[in-house]
């Protein structure tokens, strides 16, 4: 989709004869536009893929300030990536329901049938704190600091930057990029196994920010740039459903007393729901850890480290 308002040459795919400057503006005027695409219907709250679109696009624009953050004006990129933020926290509170809602719905048929209904009254009363999230996320999107921070961003896109950093090719650029994000999940290869949920958080941090990174450079590097996208997906999706447990027995434990009315059931079986999710929670670290096995062994980074260094076009 061309955006009239924005010239054409930002919203052309990105090659490796960019300099490292355009790229960065061309990567983000892509998100924004998808970003933009996606208002109408987050804010409606009908299709939770709207939400989750819009929110990922909030994470790949702020990967991608946080990276290029050299290259550009300093108060400049870090008040739009400040103001950013701010809309995707809104945006991940309803997430967070959404994916809590996901997991129930997909798991309720599995539980005790003592249980099931005790679970769709839970899912009832997220449900209803849904629609004040959704009530806070209309505010924020029709709200004037979102607005204008549409305006700051169009205005910035347009700007030239002045650093010398910014004129370097991304034929040369591009590599050095890659190798410090993919140098940045590798950090955590001895200490992974043993890693408390936070560590994790943070290593799938780290994984986003890569995979983003191969995706952004897609068109300026050969095929083989995709082997790397699809480990870092891989990685990021088995620590995303084991924290997304992780986070739902947090809210589960420590809630147990006001949830008991809430559901028309006894702790007894709140605490067979938490059991049932203990019991995923244990399949999903043990699915986790016999891929980062594989897949960090010395053959596996070497064969990444090389696609990112000779592919790029």
């Amino acid at each position: 989709m061309i955006v009239p308002s924005i010239p054409e040459f930002l919203q052309d795919k990105i090659r490796a004869s960019d300099s490292i400057g355009l790229a960065g503006k061309k990567i983000l005027t892509k998100e924004f536009v998808e970003l933009v695409s996606h208002e109408a219907g987050t804010k409606s709250g009908v299709d939770i893929e709207e939400l989750h679109r819009m929110r990922v696009c909030t994470r790949r624009m702020r990967t991608c300030f946080r990276i290029w953050d050299p290259v550009y004006d300093d108060d400049h990129v870090r008040s739009l990536c400040a103001a950013i933020r701010s809309t995707a926290h809104v945006l991940g509170k309803v997430r967070d329901i959404d994916t809590f809602l996901e997991s129930l719905s997909a798991n309720v048929s599995k539980f005790p049938e003592e249980l099931q209904s005790a679970v769709k009254r839970l899912m009832e009363e997220r449900k209803q704190t849904r629609e004040v999230g959704l009530t806070n996320i209309r505010m924020e999107l029709d709200g004037e600091l979102y607005q204008q921070w549409k305006k700051d961003f169009l205005r910035f896109i347009e700007e030239e930057s002045t650093r010398p950093q910014a004129k370097e090719s991304l034929h040369f650029a591009g590599p050095r990029i890659l190798n410090r994000c993919f140098n940045a999940v590798m950090k955590y290869k001895k200490k992974v196994m043993d890693a408390t949920p936070k560590a994790l958080h943070k290593l799938r941090i780290k994984c986003k920010e890569f995979r983003y990174i191969t995706e952004f450079f897609q068109t300026a590097y050969d095929k083989r740039l995709q082997t790397t996208t699809e480990y870092a997906e891989r990685l990021q999706d088995l620590l995303g459903e084991i924290l997304d447990t992780e986070r739902d027995l947090l809210l589960l434990e420590t809630n147990i007393q006001e949830l008991v009315p809430i559901v028309h059931a006894g702790e007894n079986a709140l605490h067979s729901l938490i059991d049932h999710m203990k019991e995923r929670r244990k399949r999903g670290y043990e699915v986790f850890h016999e891929f980062w096995r594989i897949s960090s062994v010395e053959e596996h980074e070497n064969m990444i480290q090389y696609i990112i260094t000779h592919a790029v076009k």
